[in-house]
């Protein structure tokens, strides 16, 4: 369950990064909108990773849905022959990337080891 929900949470985030690119292209406003709504979806996949870290009193807790937000969010950014799927090559959509690599490999150190 940890696993699909990992994969869930990487498909509605990489969705609504690509929402947040859509912003970030609309101007001084729509920048400030992307730059506040960026961090708050990254403190969501990190406590959601902390949280089932904490549920299950184990590293592999946190492990799991850090495994499929991963696995889905590279599946969606995967290069095909029309260009990305779903995120595109701007700042947002690399802070979301790295941040959200950062954020569920910052959880599944921090969970405590079971």
């Amino acid at each position: 369950m940890l696993l699909a929900a990992g994969v869930a949470a990487g498909l509605g985030g990489t969705v609504a990064a690509g929402w947040l690119s859509y912003l970030w292209r609309a101007g001084a406003a729509g920048q400030a909108v992307a730059a506040v709504a960026l961090p708050v979806l990254l403190a969501v996949l990190f406590t959601g990773c902390r949280a089932a870290g904490w549920g299950m009193g184990s590293r592999l807790g946190a492990g799991l849905p850090a495994i499929g937000w991963g696995g889905s969010v590279f599946a969606l950014i995967a290069v095909t022959s029309g260009g990305d799927m779903v995120l595109t090559s701007t700042a947002i959509d690399y802070c979301y990337l790295f941040g959200g690599l950062t954020a569920v490999g910052v959880a599944v150190v921090l969970t405590e080891p079971g």
